[in-house]
């Protein structure tokens, strides 16, 4: 069983063979390597997020976001936008949905997507609804930026309906939560900054949002 740091919030710790536990994805390093450096499991990144690993380079993103957001010229938020988005560039990231080959193929995929909230007024009080509520969320955590969450679930879709499984678990979040998702996540390579969530929920014993068996919808 891989490491975990104190304070993290774990549900069904004590299942060490849950169906989270065997699934896998690729990280960069940095949105410029075009090559994966290594490969990750939930509890793994989980362990990562929580236990401040990336915490010195998420809170100077987090302070340019705040300069950016309280700039009262827009010469000035351009700077801090500007800034902001190059320290993000330099964080790892995941491409929870699998295994990759480079930036563009697969070679396993993992069954999970993320989904991508940004601008929340109480970005922690979302991150635990969601999770506690929907089973088919495995991890869910402050952004990098510190006003979005990132939530990762697992499906039964597999790589061919990666984007209806992105379409329907949108939808649902709307309906149940009136949230809206970024719809750059329904791109099965899109990547997904690692961030500093102390906090950070993870879930390895979940079951899969049900894709398969319904009717096809568009995508």
């Amino acid at each position: 069983m891989e490491p975990i740091s104190p304070g993290l919030s774990l549900v069904a710790l004590h299942k060490p063979h849950a169906r989270g536990d065997a699934l896998e994805f690729s990280i960069f390093d940095s949105v410029r390597d075009t090559e994966p450096s290594r490969t990750a499991t939930l509890r793994s990144i989980a362990d990562e997020i929580c236990n401040g690993r990336h915490a010195g380079a998420v809170a100077t993103v987090r302070h340019e976001h705040a300069l950016w957001r309280d700039a009262a010229q827009q010469a000035e938020r351009k700077l801090h936008h500007d800034r902001k988005r190059q320290l993000k560039e330099g964080l790892p990231n995941a491409c929870f949905s699998g295994v990759c080959a480079g930036r563009r193929g697969f070679v396993k995929h993992s069954g999970l997507l993320v989904m991508d909230i940004d601008h929340c007024e109480s970005p922690a009080l979302l991150r635990d609804r969601i999770f506690r509520t929907e089973i088919s969320c495995c991890l869910a955590f402050i952004s990098p930026s510190g006003d979005g969450v990132k939530l990762v679930f697992m499906h039964d879709g597999g790589e061919a309906r990666h984007a209806e499984a992105w379409n329907r678990i949108a939808s649902h979040l709307h309906e149940r939560h009136d949230v809206e998702v970024d719809p750059q996540g329904k791109d099965i390579r899109r990547f997904c900054y690692l961030s500093h969530d102390p906090e950070i929920r993870l879930r390895i014993d979940g079951l899969p949002f049900e894709v398969t068996g319904k009717d096809r919808i568009a995508v």
